[in-house]
């Protein structure tokens, strides 16, 4: 009993003078691991920090025991790419800036004017009914700040590529969406959604996005000549773009215009299937190519 009153004693003093948490001898005995109990019977505390200094007390001989966790040596973190979930949580590209700063892409000033911009263009976007106008100024601004970068990238061949790269592309794709969702009946807008995606080579996206047009204004031309077009000379699926006309027709039925494009595409597909037995040598059944066509257009009124 002598024995445990003095470690108590000794435990606590030097606790307060270490700053440990600890302040029982019987906490101490929960924190201990169980070969306490065994054959070591010494008190060794939990482990709070890299600089924490807890001292114990051996039960036999009656003398401290210094216990000192070692610092570990620190690695620095692995760099991150941009993902959706880190453009959610910081959408005006602070880190993507700090990055484009540290790999000389741009210099602090330029970093921090391009901020003050996003956050003016920001303020506009968060009004209450914000205009077509403002969503175009924002994407004009971040369609030119990535020009620029893709100049200065082109100089730089050596520098790697990092989170600060991919940053425009989700930023300007946000600024659309935002735009899209609000006015959703804006041919135009997603006809330059679709344009923008064509030039950053984004082909899965354009699909998806002509397909999102077509039905937002079905009872526009606009989507639905630019998707036919895309299957016909981005893809060469012409059976495709056969049955995006004729699904243009069920909601456009009495527009003549409509009607002109779908008869100039089956007179070219019928020339091109012309050109491609010439080129192969077979003689060309015009009777039967002319047939396709006329079936076509039966098919527009079913």
């Amino acid at each position: 009993l002598a024995i445990h009153v003095g470690v108590h004693k000794t435990w606590c003093s030097d606790s307060h003078r270490t700053g440990a948490s600890v302040r029982t001898h019987s906490e101490a005995i929960r924190c201990a691991p169980s070969d306490y109990r065994d054959c070591t019977q010494q008190l060794i505390a939990p482990q709070y920090s890299a600089t924490s200094r807890i001292r114990g007390a051996e039960l036999g001989g009656g003398r401290a025991v210094v216990v000192t966790k070692q610092r570990r040596a620190c690695t620095p973190p692995p760099r991150r790419t941009m993902t959706s979930e880190s453009y959610v949580l910081d959408p005006l590209g602070r880190s993507a800036l700090a990055d484009l700063e540290e790999r000389k892409l741009l210099t602090h000033g330029e970093a921090r004017s391009v901020l003050e911009k996003r956050e003016r263009l920001e303020l506009n976007l968060s009004a209450t009914q914000p205009t077509r106008a403002a969503y175009a100024r924002a994407i004009a601004y971040e369609e030119k700040c990535d020009a620029l970068l893709s100049v200065r990238r082109a100089k730089k061949v050596s520098i790697k590529r990092g989170p600060g790269d991919h940053f425009q592309a989700r930023r300007i794709a946000a600024l659309y969406e935002r735009a899209l969702s609000r006015f959703s009946d804006d041919s135009r807008l997603w006809l330059d959604y679709v344009s923008y995606l064509k030039k950053t080579n984004q082909p899965k996206a354009v699909g998806r996005v002509l397909a999102r047009a077509c039905r937002a204004n079905a009872t526009s031309l606009e989507p639905w000549l630019a998707a036919a077009r895309w299957e016909l000379k981005d893809r060469g699926n012409a059976t495709a773009a056969r049955r995006l006309l004729q699904r243009a027709l069920r909601f456009n039925g009495e527009k003549h215009e409509l009607w002109s494009h779908y008869i100039a595409f089956e007179l070219s597909y019928v020339d091109r299937l012309r050109k491609r037995s010439v080129a192969l040598g077979t003689p060309s059944p015009e009777v039967e190519l002319t047939q396709v066509a006329v079936e076509a257009a039966r098919a527009a009124f079913q």
